[in-house]
């Protein structure tokens, strides 16, 4: 099998990551793609369908619903749970500036996006392997990650090794800077291939001839923790519902579709509006001399002595237009009940709080799953760097599955310290309101909370005392 073999279910899925990331990218992107999204009309000159399309304004419904579920599901940062020692780390996860707080939101992204997403854990390339931990972070050298698109994913290998089917083997597209002369390089593809030999974590280099188009490997690797081959890969591919290499159709295809189709019915409307919106001159009965000419405006006229001869301004007045207009409003329509809620017009009619409640649980219900992988998968990345670096301790992340903005008023918490001040709630449970309302922030535990109240007390009492 030649390296550059693709997996079956990757030529199934790439069209529709394609699809995705155009409509995502929005009006230019899908110009560019043409008949792709847009068919050519019968008999039409390029430079007619050239008009046609650059008339046809694109609906960027996907793109708002993803940037809108994304802003949902990040409006409370994620809950890094890590040794201190992993700061700097988590500074900058990628070693190009990303946070991990922000790596992990383009994890989700890239799940709302096309529903599918790599992350490789890795250690810097060096001639001379630090010999502890020390040497190591004296040198700046330390694990990072790096997140690689659905479609650098090309192939993927599973075995059940023991109880636990294990990734044995992954094929990843990436690209090189080649010099070209002194001054000028070149971007050329490459492939990093992961694979589990003999029990070992082998990585790979392989790049293209550019005259013969033939792959070559130039760089063979066994990365190494604590002096000891790796037992694993440290290579996680996620989905929208599962931390599994398993294929799945992108989360928001349909709502892709519609928007689509929402785009050529707005190109016949705008087609239609143009061949119609300016009324025609009609004129019968009259005869032009050789090279003569009509001109058309005020002040202009045109004579005739045939009595019989008539002239007349044509109009548009007919209803097509209408229906087209009203086949658009019916797929914003469908496009907000398949997720766009920002882009549904506000109900007027006043909802109990529970209603509103349920139904914005059961529609954020896809959300709040895909926040439970990307935190899964987020946990085992942090896993991979918090090991290879040498670090003990707890790791967790957590990403938000809050989607109801629920502050509590001011009304609200003078209510709830009355009860907590007449005995009728315990000081445990007004914390638990405040924090569930907003008032305290996220990550702050009970203990936490009566040390920052102690902490505080001491310069309460010296301005009363400076004040008497």
């Amino acid at each position: 099998m030649p390296i550059d073999s693709k997996h079956p279910d990757y030529e199934t899925a790439a069209p529709l990551w394609q699809r995705m990331r155009d409509v995502v990218a929005g009006e230019d992107a899908v110009h560019k793609a043409q008949v792709r999204y847009l068919p050519m009309l019968t008999e039409q000159k390029p430079e007619e369908y050239r008009a046609y399309v650059m008339r046809t304004p694109f609906f960027g419904a996907t793109a708002r619903t993803i940037d809108a579920l994304h802003g949902l599901m990040f409006r409370k940062p994620p809950f890094l749970t890590m040794p201190a020692a992993m700061e700097e780390i988590a500074a900058d996860v990628t070693m190009a500036g990303r946070t991990l707080d922000g790596f992990v939101g383009d994890i989700a992204r890239e799940c709302l996006s096309v529903g599918r997403v790599g992350v490789l854990v890795d250690f810097p390339r060096v001639e001379q392997r630090p010999v502890s931990m020390g040497q190591a972070q004296a040198t700046g050298q330390r694990p990072f990650a790096t997140l690689y698109k659905a479609e650098h994913v090309f192939f993927w290998r599973e075995r059940r090794i023991g109880n636990k089917l294990q990734l044995v083997e992954a094929r990843l597209h990436e690209t090189y800077a080649s010099p070209v002369d002194e001054w000028t390089e070149e971007s050329r593809p490459q492939i990093r291939q992961l694979v589990l030999e003999e029990g070992a974590y082998v990585q790979r280099i392989f790049r293209q001839s550019k005259e013969t188009g033939e792959w070559t490997l130039v760089e063979q690797i066994v990365p190494q923790l604590n002096g000891a081959p790796l037992r694993y890969i440290p290579f996680v591919i996620l989905g929208s519902d599962a931390v599994s290499s398993d294929m799945a159709p992108p989360p928001l295809l349909d709502m892709a579709n519609l928007n689509l189709s929402h785009y050529r019915s707005t190109a016949d409307l705008e087609h239609g509006a143009h061949l119609t919106g300016l009324p025609m001159l009609f004129l019968a009965g009259i005869q032009l001399g050789e090279g003569e000419k009509v001109y058309v405006g005020s002040q202009s006229a045109v004579i005739s002595p045939d009595p019989q001869a008539d002239g007349k301004w044509i109009e548009f007045t007919g209803q097509g237009l209408e229906a087209l207009e009203k086949r658009c409003e019916k797929k914003e329509q469908q496009m907000a009940a398949l997720g766009a809620r920002m882009l549904a017009p506000e109900k007027k009619a006043a909802e109990a709080g529970h209603t509103v409640e349920m139904r914005v649980g059961h529609e954020t219900s896809m959300l709040a799953d895909m926040a439970h992988v990307v935190s899964d998968a987020s946990t085992k990345i942090m896993g991979w760097l918090r090991d290879w670096a040498g670090i003990g301790g707890e790791v967790r992340c957590q990403v938000n599955t809050d989607y109801v903005v629920a502050q509590l008023s001011a009304q609200d918490v003078t209510a709830l310290v009355a009860s907590w001040q007449q005995g009728a709630i315990s000081k445990q449970t007004l914390f638990w309101n405040l924090q569930q309302g907003e008032v305290i922030e996220d990550g702050v535990t009970f203990e936490d909370e009566e040390a920052r109240i102690g902490d505080a007390q001491p310069m309460l009492m010296s301005q009363d005392d400076g004040g008497g």
